[in-house]
């Protein structure tokens, strides 16, 4: 039987679950989960371990359709080809994804000609979205979206890390026997530091993320491709077996 995974609403009621064929994509008509403005929770429920990936950007982001630059579909974004679902599945982890594009701590994404940060629904003002979940570990991407914003400018690098500090520390305490790893520099890396600085503050991990190569393909508005994809979840997946002494060849 392929496994059952639910799609959820983060800031919404609906809830629907759909059959995920064997090795291939799950996809949701975007006139029924809703636009690509929204976030998603996805779960894909067949495992032994709970792994929750907090991501700032919409999951596998037009991976399937890299030029179009929008109507998308919720089968063009296709969960099963990012890093945390794949991830997920080489430590045969049971994982829950939230994304929400476009979203981050201090300020969701701005263009460059803005200059005030964009605060409608942040994510850590919709926290918390999931409260019946008791993961073993939780990892964060987040930042990418904040750094449209925050453009290494001190004081706002400043902001960045109390912002993303107290969202962690709100994390801990919902889920106060979960480890917590937070990645950063996939899509940009002039936040990298301070992310770095917030896992120290929060005595959480922190792994520093290759920067994507457009030689390996692109999805949309940069986000990484199907092969960049691939090999950051080989990538992350060896680093949280370690951390979290999860022997994935005895399984």
């Amino acid at each position: 039987m392929p496994p059952r995974i639910e799609v959820g609403r983060v800031a919404g009621a609906a809830t629907l679950e759909i059959d995920a064929p064997e090795g291939g994509a799950a996809g949701i008509d975007a006139t029924t989960a809703g636009s690509v403005e929204h976030g998603y929770a996805v779960r894909a429920a067949h495992a032994e371990h709970g792994i929750d990936h907090t991501l700032a950007v919409a999951s596998g982001k037009a991976i399937a359709h890299p030029r179009r630059e929008e109507n998308y579909r919720t089968a063009d974004e296709d969960v099963t080809k990012t890093y945390a679902y794949q991830a997920a599945e080489m430590l045969h982890a049971d994982s829950r994804i939230v994304a929400y594009s476009g979203n981050g701590v201090l300020s969701r994404w701005i263009a460059p000609e803005q200059d005030t940060p964009y605060t409608k629904n942040i994510l850590p003002e919709i926290f918390p979205y999931i409260q019946n979940e008791v993961p073993d570990l939780i990892v964060c991407n987040l930042g990418t979206n904040d750094a449209s914003y925050v453009r290494q400018i001190p004081s706002r690098e400043r902001a960045f890390v109390e912002k993303y500090t107290d969202f962690i520390q709100q994390l801990k305490k919902v889920f106060a026997d979960a480890k917590i790893l937070l990645l950063y520099g996939l899509m940009e890396q002039t936040l990298c530091e301070k992310v770095q600085e917030t896992a120290q503050r929060c005595g959480t991990e922190f792994l520093k993320l290759p920067l994507q190569n457009p030689v390996n393909g692109m999805g949309t508005d940069g986000h990484p491709g199907a092969r960049t994809q691939q090999e950051i979840a080989l990538y992350v997946e060896r680093y949280m077996e370690q951390m979290m002494m999860w022997r994935t060849d005895e399984r």
